[in-house]
C-alpha cells in the first residue's frame, strides 16, 4: 500500500497492527492498491483506482457456508445476490487460520429511500430463492414429535408462570406500572398461548399426515438491511454467511417477530408478495402462526422483573412491557389475517413477467 493511506474506523479507537497487516496481505491477493480504507466492524470499505469495494471478514466456517450457498444459487439460476470477486489466482476469498476474507463490489444499498419498496422487492426475490432451492425430504417422525413435545411443554410451563405472576399481582394492594400493564393485558397474553398451542398441534398433525417436509435454502439473517440495490436498480441479497437448508418458515419467523414489534402496515402485503412466488402448505403456515403467537419475549421480561436482584428500573420495565404488548397486538392482527388462508394456486416463479 502506498504511503499516506488513511485508516478510518467506526466504533473502534484503534486497529491492531496484526489486523492491518492481514488486510494488506488480502488486498495484495486481489491486486488492489488502496488509497483509503474505512473500517465498520468486520466490513472494510476500500477506495482505490479500480473503484470502491467491500472487504468482509468472517470465520472460516461461515465463509465456506456462504460459498456453498452461492454455488447452489448460481447453479439454480438465481443471481440476486451480491457477487464475490475472485483473487488474482482465481479463488473466491483469502483464508487465514480461523478467518476468511472475501471482496465484494461496493453498493450503497439505496432504494429511493422507500422501505416499503425494499421490502416488496426483497420478498419477491426471497420467494424465488425458496422456490428454486425447494426440496422434498422424508419426515423424521421421531424428531418431529420431539420438537412438538418440547415446544408444547414450553408453552405449558410459561402459562403456569403467567398464572403465578398474575396471582402475585392480585394479592397486592398497590401495583407498579409494570404490574398494571401486565394485569390489563393478561387475557390477551393467555389467548396468545392458547392460539399458539392450537396451531402447533395442527402443524404436527398435518406434517405427520403428509409424511414429508419442504427444505429450502434460507438466508438465515433476513433483514431489510441485507437487501440492497446496485446502480441499475437490481435488488440483491448480502450476508449469506448464516444461510442453510431449513424450512422456509425459519426465514420469515424471526423477520416478522422483529418487525412486528414496531409496525404491521406492510407485513401482510409482503407475505402475499412472497406467496405469489412460493405458495405455502397449510402446515408451514400453522408453524409460522404458532411461532409468532407465542409471547416468549414477554414472559422473559416478566421473569427478569420477578427476580429479587432485578437490575431494571420501573421506568425501563414498564416501557419494555408496553413494547411487548404492542408486538403482541401487531402479531395478533397479522396472524388473524393469515388465518383467512393461503392464496389460491400459485404461479411458476421462473415465469412471472415482473419488471425488475
Amino acid at each position: 500500500m502506498k504511503k499516506g493511506l488513511i485508516w478510518k474506523w467506526a466504533g473502534e479507537s484503534e486497529m491492531d497492527a496484526e489486523n492491518r497487516q492481514r488486510i494488506r496481505t488480502v488486498l495484495r491477493e486481489y491486486g488492489l492498491e488502496a488509497e483509503r480504507i474505512e473500517a465498520f466492524g468486520k466490513m472494510h470499505k476500500v477506495y482505490g483506482k479500480r473503484g470502491i469495494f467491500g472487504l468482509k471478514e468472517t470465520t472460516e466456517q461461515k465463509g465456506r457456508n456462504m460459498l456453498r450457498s452461492l454455488t447452489v444459487l448460481y447453479d439454480k439460476g438465481f443471481f440476486h445476490v451480491v457477487p464475490v470477486c475472485l483473487t488474482r489466482r482465481g479463488y473466491p476469498g483469502v483464508r487465514f487460520p480461523g478467518k476468511f476474507f472475501y471482496l465484494l463490489p461496493w453498493m450503497e444499498g439505496k432504494s429511493g429511500g422507500q422501505q416499503g419498496k425494499t421490502g416488496d422487492r426483497m420478498f419477491r426475490e426471497l420467494g424465488k430463492m425458496h422456490y428454486f432451492t425447494a426440496r422434498e425430504i422424508p419426515l423424521d417422525k421421531r424428531r418431529a414429535e420431539n420438537d412438538y413435545l418440547r415446544a408444547k411443554e414450553r408453552i405449558e410451563r410459561e402459562k403456569e408462570e403467567l398464572e403465578r405472576f398474575m396471582d402475585l399481582c392480585e394479592q397486592k394492594t398497590y401495583l407498579s406500572p409494570f404490574e398494571w400493564i401486565f394485569t390489563d393485558y393478561f387475557f390477551e397474553i393467555w389467548q396468545a398461548y392458547e392460539f399458539a398451542a392450537e396451531k402447533l398441534e395442527r402443524w404436527f398433525t398435518e406434517t405427520v399426515s403428509r409424511g414429508s417436509l419442504r427444505s429450502v435454502l434460507i438466508h438465515g439473517r433476513l433483514s431489510l438491511d441485507h437487501f440492497i440495490f446496485d446502480e441499475r436498480g437490481t435488488g440483491r441479497f448480502i450476508n449469506l454467511e448464516h444461510s442453510r437448508r431449513a424450512s422456509p418458515v425459519f426465514d420469515l419467523l424471526p423477520f416478522f417477530r422483529k418487525i412486528l414489534q414496531t409496525r404491521d402496515g406492510e407485513a401482510f402485503h409482503w407475505m402475499n408478495r412472497y406467496w405469489k412466488y412460493f405458495p405455502w402448505r397449510e402446515e408451514e403456515q400453522f408453524l409460522l402462526q404458532a411461532g409468532l403467537a407465542c409471547p416468549h419475549p414477554l414472559m422473559k421480561l416478566v421473569k427478569a422483573y420477578s427476580l429479587p436482584e432485578k437490575k431494571m428500573g420501573e421506568y425501563d420495565a414498564a416501557k419494555g412491557m408496553m413494547q411487548e404488548i404492542r408486538r403482541l397486538l401487531h402479531i395478533k392482527g397479522f396472524v388473524l389475517k393469515l388465518e383467512k388462508g393461503l392464496p389460491a394456486g400459485g404461479t411458476d416463479a421462473g415465469d412471472q413477467g415482473d419488471p425488475e
